[in-house]
C-alpha cells in the first residue's frame, strides 16, 4: 500500500518480490493475473487497475497488455506490480463455497478476458473459447456472422482496437498453451492437440515464436 505526505492510503499494490529476476515475461504476466482476477471475481466485478509496470521492455504485442492491464503501462520499470485505488478494499465478497467449484472449471478463461475494454476483442475470445479449440476456429466472415455483423465491418473495429482475427487467434492459442503446459499430466503432443495443432512441430514453432523457449523448456520453468 501507499500513503501521501499525510499518511492517508492512496492505493493498494499487487507486487511481485523475487530474489532473482523473474523471466520469461509471460511468467510475470500470470503471475500478477492470478491474484488479480481471484480478486476480481471474490467481488463479482472487474478491479479498475490505476496503473501496471513491468520491468522489461515493451513487447511486440503490447496490445495484447492494454487488453489485459489498462491503458497506464510503464515498461523497464524497477517493479513488476499492480496498482489499485484504495477503495477496492471495501468491496464486499460476494462468492462462496458452492461457488468455487465451477470458478475453477472455467479458470482459464476468467484469467485471459477482460470483461470492459476493447469489446470487440473480448466479443470474439468468448466466442473462440466457446467451441472445441481443437477442432480448429471458425473463418473470420463465418465468426462475422455470429456476431451479426458484417465482415467488414467487424475488421474495422478490430483495427480500431489494435488488433486482427489473426492476431485474437494466436494470443488466444498462446493462453491455451501456457495453461495446458501446467497440467502436468498432459504430454506436450496433447498440449498442442488442445490448442488445435495436428502437428506437433507446428506448436513447436509457434510456441517458440511467441515466447522464444520450446514447450519443454517453458514447462521446465513450472517445476519446483
Amino acid at each position: 500500500m501507499e500513503t501521501d505526505k499525510e499518511n492517508q492510503l492512496t492505493s493498494l499494490n499487487i507486487d511481485l518480490k523475487t530474489d532473482t529476476p523473474l523471466n520469461p515475461k509471460f511468467l510475470i504476466e500470470i503471475l500478477l493475473l492470478n491474484p488479480y482476477k481471484l480478486c476480481s471475481w471474490l467481488i463479482g466485478e472487474q478491479l479498475p487497475i490505476k496503473s501496471a509496470y513491468f520491468s522489461f521492455c515493451r513487447p511486440e504485442f503490447f496490445e495484447t497488455h492494454h487488453y489485459l492491464f489498462g491503458n497506464r503501462i510503464f515498461y523497464e520499470s524497477d517493479r513488476n506490480g499492480l496498482d489499485f485505488d484504495i477503495s477496492v478494499i471495501t468491496q464486499p465478497i460476494i462468492r462462496r463455497h458452492k461457488d468455487v467449484p465451477p470458478f475453477l472449471k472455467s479458470w482459464s478463461s476468467i484469467l485471459f478476458l477482460n470483461p470492459y475494454s476493447y469489446p470487440y476483442t473480448r466479443r470474439v475470445r468468448q466466442k473462440l473459447l466457446s467451441n472445441k479449440v481443437e477442432t480448429g476456429f471458425p473463418v473470420f466472415k463465418q465468426m462475422a456472422r455470429s456476431l451479426s455483423i458484417s465482415h467488414q465491418n467487424l475488421w474495422r473495429k478490430l483495427n480500431k482496437e489494435g488488433t486482427s482475427y489473426q492476431r485474437i487467434k494466436d494470443q488466444l492459442r498462446h493462453d491455451m498453451a501456457i495453461h495446458f503446459l501446467s497440467r502436468a499430466e498432459l504430454n506436450i503432443t496433447e498440449v498442442a492437440v488442445n490448442v488445435g495443432y495436428a502437428d506437433e512441430r507446428h506448436f513447436y514453432r509457434m510456441f517458440k515464436k511467441w515466447t522464444g523457449m520450446s514447450p519443454g523448456k517453458y514447462r521446465q520453468l513450472l517445476r519446483p
